[in-house]
């Protein structure tokens, strides 16, 4: 059996073609690292508003400032 880490998946967000770690969803879609912060940052989000409106601002706020610090600091998706 090939590992996860060797093998080349598509990720079920994002439809693209990755090689290394795949993570489940809680709905069990296999999804890569980038989709998969993108979705903690929107759970976030959405746990820190009082309503909609503001928790879905809270959700696109944090997930934009995690990308940019992932960028600053050299990160690579």
């Amino acid at each position: 059996m090939a590992s996860s880490l060797s093998a080349s998946w598509t990720c079920q967000e994002c439809k693209k073609r990755r090689r290394g770690a795949k993570h489940t969803t809680m709905t069990g879609r296999t999804i890569c690292g980038s989709c998969q912060r993108g979705l903690d940052a929107v759970a976030l989000g959405v746990m820190t508003g009082a309503d909609t409106g503001s928790a879905m601002g809270n959700a696109v706020g944090i997930h934009g400032i995690r990308e940019m610090l992932r960028r600053r600091l050299g990160k690579k998706d």
